[in-house]
């Protein structure tokens, strides 16, 4: 029912003549603010004597143009000044319309700014394969567009020289995608919003290289190849420079080759002993408690390498965890062993989750039996988002492995990772957030269940749970379950249900799922967690005629 732009014939009315006017236009216009900028006016002198003269606005742009094209105001009527201010944004198109006029398929449009799309349209809009040239700015893209924004595989060319091609969503740089920089040196990995987030290889100008995680643009662990590949370093970073332990490997692959492990502090490299054959078990100095400990991996943990130790060594919980064992005096380490590693499927730098084996004593030297077996992983925030049409509650779940229940049918709140900038990142909320109209970050978000030990016998994590809650219209929560199978789109690997509140328990056995629910439910009940962390969204509205930007960026 929308009629959006570039709906008339630019044949009709004068269209070419308006388009070329205001290209001129524009160009006085430019002109006029840059000799503003260049010789800026002379404050006038007031006089309290004299009335000061009210000064006339200076005219729109439209104004200009509409003026200037007096020769057509008797055949253009009342919708003259409208008809010019349109072409103004919307420019003129020569390609493929539908039978109601609308642009279907391919069509070229130009802009009277100078920018230019030629590609494909579907009902009105940019949709499918075509390339946007922005004058002002001199960007280019080439690739997949959806619902006119950038969306898919394209190929940025940026007015610096740096050049992108991979995945785009929502116009940001979102998958896995390469961005060459104007000095040669380039990235080729995940992106998150524009963002450097997950596995990825930084490739210097001299050819060395990072290779390993990225958070949040920065490199923080993995391995720094140096230029030529012979001497490789494995360890954490920091401001793009090693930290913590780590280890130097000579003569990669090549006969002879060998290692040294240690310890960067204040940017000092200090090795913990001689270097050692390659095949030489991996083994780690540790300073615990005062006293030495060497960390290896378990005969059942065989065959990952000292390149693997020294990433588990340095995984955030395990550090958490050593910190937490120094400042005690009631547990005593005597032994500790790596018996089980998960790495991330597709960056093996990152460490999800470790386990440890030690021996260890109390105060009166008895032995500790319950710490025979720890599992460390770092702290998680759990996403409870509540859609209310007022007469109904409904939170959405995601499904979970439940070992408890021996299948895959356990639903639970969703974990994301909060960013820097307040951003929430998952899977989860980049299918829901779009399709439902959300917008979910810190500040829209209210922390209903602190950071609490699930599992504090055999689990080191930290979860806590924020909530976000929205109004939609009762049409829209009548659909909501086809909505959520429809952006899952048949994967087996997501699938998300809306549930109402009172009834999560028959859904779910996840302990902080359930206590989010109950006090969620008790907060909106005593209205202490307003039914308006948003405005309110309402249903579609008909609109007779919309206002794109055509030059989005």
């Amino acid at each position: 029912c929308q009629r959006a732009a570039f709906a008339f014939d630019q044949g009709s009315d004068n269209v070419l003549a308006i388009f070329d006017k205001w290209v001129e236009i524009r160009k006085e216009i430019e002109e006029r603010e840059l000799e503003k900028a260049l010789n800026p006016p002379e404050e006038e002198e007031e006089n309290d004597d004299e009335d000061p003269e009210e000064k006339e606005p200076e005219a729109s742009a439209e104004q200009l143009v509409y003026e200037a094209l007096s020769e057509f105001h008797e055949d253009w009527g009342k919708r003259g000044l409208g008809l010019v201010k349109m072409i103004g944004e919307l420019g003129v198109y020569q390609g493929a319309r539908d039978s109601e006029f609308t642009k279907e398929g391919v069509g070229r449009t130009l802009f009277p700014s100078g920018d230019m799309f030629c590609g494909e349209y579907k009902d009105n809009k940019r949709h499918g394969l075509g390339t946007y040239y922005w004058a002002a700015k001199g960007m280019m893209y080439t690739g997949r567009w959806r619902n006119n924004v950038r969306d898919g595989v394209g190929r940025m060319i940026f007015p610096d020289g740096g050049r992108y091609l991979g995945a785009w969503s929502g116009n940001k740089r979102n998958g896995e995608g390469r961005y060459t920089y104007p000095d040669g040196s380039s990235y080729n990995g995940a992106w998150i919003d524009d963002v450097k987030n997950g596995f990825g290889t930084y490739t210097f100008v001299d050819g060395s290289q990072y290779i390993g995680s990225y958070v949040d643009g920065e490199f923080v662990s993995g391995e720094w190849r140096m230029a030529g590949g012979a001497t490789r370093y494995f360890g954490a970073f920091q401001n793009d420079k090693p930290v913590g332990s780590g280890v130097f490997v000579f003569k990669h692959g090549k006969e002879g080759s060998y290692r040294q492990a240690g310890v960067y502090k204040n940017g000092v490299w200090q090795p913990f002993g001689p270097v050692l054959g390659i095949h030489t078990e991996p083994a780690l100095r540790l300073v615990l408690q005062g006293k030495e400990h060497a960390l290896k991996f378990t005969d059942e943990c065989g065959g990952y390498s000292m390149e693997q130790l020294v990433v588990v060594s340095n995984f955030g919980p395990f550090i958490e965890w050593m910190r937490r064992v120094n400042a005690t005096t009631s547990m005593i380490v005597e032994s500790l062993f790596v018996s089980a590693v998960k790495f991330h499927e597709d960056d093996k730098s990152k460490v999800l989750e470790v386990r440890l084996r030690l021996v260890a004593k109390d105060a009166n030297g008895n032995r500790i039996r319950n710490t025979q077996a720890i599992t460390l992983r770092a702290a998680a925030t759990r996403l409870m988002v509540v859609l209310s049409d007022g007469q109904k509650s409904v939170g959405l779940l995601v499904k979970a492995p439940c070992a408890a229940l021996g299948s895959n049918e356990q639903f639970a709140l969703p974990a994301v990772r909060m960013g820097s900038d307040g951003s929430f990142y998952s899977d989860f909320t980049r299918l829901v957030q779009p399709a439902l109209r959300l917008s979910i970050d810190r500040e829209s978000t209210t922390q209903v269940v602190k950071p609490l030990l699930c599992a504090p016998q055999v689990d080191s994590r930290e979860e806590d749970v924020r909530a976000y809650v929205q109004h939609i219209h009762p049409d829209a929560m009548s659909t909501l379950q086809e909505r959520l199978d429809e952006v899952c789109g048949g994967n087996s690997l997501m699938s998300i249900v809306g549930v109402r509140l009172s009834e999560i328990a028959d859904k779910t056995t996840d302990a902080l799922t359930l206590l989010a629910a109950r006090r969620v439910e008790a907060l909106i009940a005593a209205d202490k967690l307003g039914l308006a962390t948003v405005e309110d969204q309402r249903p579609p509205t008909c609109l007779l005629y919309t206002s794109p930007s055509p030059r989005d960026s």
